[in-house]
């Protein structure tokens, strides 16, 4: 099983997976079956090169949608690192928008 089909079976499993630098953070209410454990292990260097990926286009899409770089965003505190982690596989559309509602949004745009 390649690292993009891992990823998407731990999310139907409601298991999230977060990069964090060279680590990988697993968030689960009821622990992951063995199977899947065995290969998130197995395949780690491929799923953690996934999730960067992942991670990296929800921040650009959430950036698309506030007209702003990605690392204007950052820079401004608009979204955090721990944010990308932990949101990549949510839709950027509601990030952008909850964004917008943030005091470091209004601080960096008046």
């Amino acid at each position: 099983m390649n690292a993009a089909s891992l990823i998407s079976r731990a999310l139907r499993e409601h298991i999230y997976l977060e990069a964090h630098g060279d680590q990988l953070h697993l968030v689960f209410d009821t622990p992951p079956p063995d199977d899947l454990m065995s290969a998130l292990k197995e395949n780690k260097p491929q799923v953690l090169e996934e999730l960067h990926r992942l991670q990296n286009q929800w921040l650009e899409r959430v950036a698309r949608m506030l007209y702003r770089p990605a690392e204007w965003l950052l820079e401004h505190s608009i979204i955090e690192e721990c944010d990308i982690r932990e949101l990549w596989h949510t839709e950027p559309r509601q990030a952008a928008e909850t964004a917008k509602t943030g005091l470091h949004w209004h601080l960096a745009n008046h």
